[in-house]
């Protein structure tokens, strides 16, 4: 398997932990979008079914690719150590 391929399952596992891990961490990136996005507004009862599934689609790829590049970052700089 690509470490690409690798890195990309570890984001997808990190966001999978932020749902259903005991802490909120591993979801921040998607936090600071909302905040960023949304503001003071509460998204999840201002918005219409079809925008809040629209965006929770958006945050869930943006959290996942977020830590996927954190993995790929760790292990290229773990590559070059080792070399």
């Amino acid at each position: 398997m690509s470490r690409g391929f690798v890195c990309a399952l570890a984001g997808i596992g990190m966001t999978l932990f932020a749902w259903y891990g005991p802490w909120v961490w591993p979801a921040w990136p998607a936090f600071g979008v909302i905040h960023v996005v949304f503001g003071s507004i509460d998204w999840n009862r201002d918005l219409s079914f079809a925008q809040r599934a629209a965006a929770l689609v958006v945050l869930t790829a943006l959290n996942s690719g977020f830590w996927a590049a954190v993995f790929w970052g760790a292990a290229t700089a773990f590559k070059k150590r080792t070399q």
